[in-house]
């Protein structure tokens, strides 16, 4: 073998093993956020809340998460590191969960899961920004590598439905302690690539909300999210009102999460073909036609199989965003852009969606709370298309 034979060998597996620890990273991650979002909802449920102290609890984390993401993207981009500051995130988050099931009354848990939310709901824009980056240094879609943590939460989602068979809900703590520590062995072992570039500054943050661009968009996200965060963290609560079982509910999330992860996979050929912002309006209008047939709908296996729906609302969502604002934020302050992105669509959208759902629910039901998210996403497509149109046709 040549010597430029074994350098492009080594460079080979060096790749794959890069996409390997990745691929592992997404994984566990987000199967840990299968636990956070769809059963401690249903354990807070079994242990007396009601459904407005549940929305109150809930809307605590995506409100810390308007400051904790764009925070620890600052944090990440001075210190050129998104692995360590992951590092940090991933075992302040597994003590403090620790906590949530230890307690029992509403106001200590609403206050850990206010300090739970600040570090853990802040790894997911660097877990993104960690992809983005790998992406672009292997030259791989996103899509291809984000897809691993739609199949980790799709995955648990049915796993952990039937796992409930046999264990109670707050024996679940066990099984978020181990999807950490693998997340956190899999960043440690990860080969995130360098960047040379000057010192960071905090004015450079300023440029960043001058964008005029960004600052559009983010309404839109806003608009499109309210009523998506809702569902995430409601979703679990109204099918059980309906007479779901748990394994129903799994098969929901499992549903929604496999699907998303095999479009995931197929998306980055879809992404070179079209522009984003076509497909973040035929995402807008997918998402209010869906939360109109689960406003119709009252059977739980009906809703449960309308989850697919996910593969083709929130991932062209997500997606396009992601490779929208890889056009218009500048690289050096792309964790800082992913973070205020993810304060908008985690945080404040969170916040009014979980708080305005959870009393609305409480006093009106889920079907009224769906009627109204499809008419916010119909609002969210008309916006989406006229901001198309303004940012004119090179955009699209």
């Amino acid at each position: 073998m040549s010597d430029v034979q074994h350098s492009i060998s080594q460079l080979q597996k060096m790749k794959g093993k890069s996409l390997t620890y990745i691929r592992g990273q997404n994984f566990f991650f987000w199967a840990s956020y299968c636990i956070v979002l769809s059963y401690l909802p249903l354990y807070f449920h079994e242990r007396g809340l009601n459904t407005k102290e549940i929305g109150f609890i809930l809307a605590v984390g995506p409100f810390v998460s308007i400051f904790g993401q764009p925070f620890w993207g600052i944090i990440a981009d001075r210190l050129n590191s998104i692995k360590r500051t992951i590092l940090l995130l991933a075992l302040c988050s597994t003590g403090l969960c620790i906590g949530v099931y230890m307690v029992n009354d509403f106001y200590p848990t609403f206050f850990l899961m206010a300090l739970l939310m600040f570090f853990y709901l802040s790894i997911m824009p660097l877990n993104d920004s960690m992809n983005v980056k790998i992406s672009v240094h292997h030259n791989v879609s996103y899509s291809f590598i984000r897809a691993w943590g739609s199949i980790g939460f799709g995955s648990a989602s049915i796993g952990l439905g039937y796992l409930l068979i046999i264990i109670h809900l707050s024996q679940l703590i066990y099984v978020y302690i181990v999807f950490m520590a693998l997340t956190f062995f899999f960043v440690y072992n990860s080969d995130e690539p360098t960047q040379k570039r000057k010192k960071f500054e905090g004015k450079e943050i300023l440029h960043l909300l001058k964008n005029g661009k960004f600052l559009l968009f983010l309404i839109f996200v806003f608009i499109i999210s309210i009523p998506h965060q809702l569902n995430l963290n409601l979703l679990t609560i109204y099918l059980s009102t309906l007479g779901a079982s748990k394994q129903i509910i799994g098969l929901a999330w499992m549903t929604a999460t496999i699907m998303e992860g095999l479009v995931f996979l197929m998306f980055g050929k879809i992404l070179d073909r079209y522009k984003p912002l076509p497909l973040l309006v035929a995402a807008s209008f997918l998402f209010a036609l869906r939360w109109f047939l689960y406003f119709s709908i009252s059977s739980p296996e009906v809703i449960a199989i309308l989850q697919i729906f996910q593969a083709f609302t929130f991932t062209l969502f997500l997606s396009a965003s992601v490779r929208y604002m890889t056009e218009i934020i500048p690289p050096k302050l792309r964790a800082t852009g992913q973070g205020v992105f993810s304060a908008v669509f985690l945080g404040i959208a969170g916040v009014i969606g979980n708080m305005v759902g959870g009393w609305a629910m409480y006093s009106y039901g889920g079907a009224i709370v769906y009627k109204w998210a499809a008419v916010l996403s119909l609002i969210g497509g008309i916006y989406a298309f006229l901001y198309m149109s303004y940012v004119g046709k090179k955009a699209y």
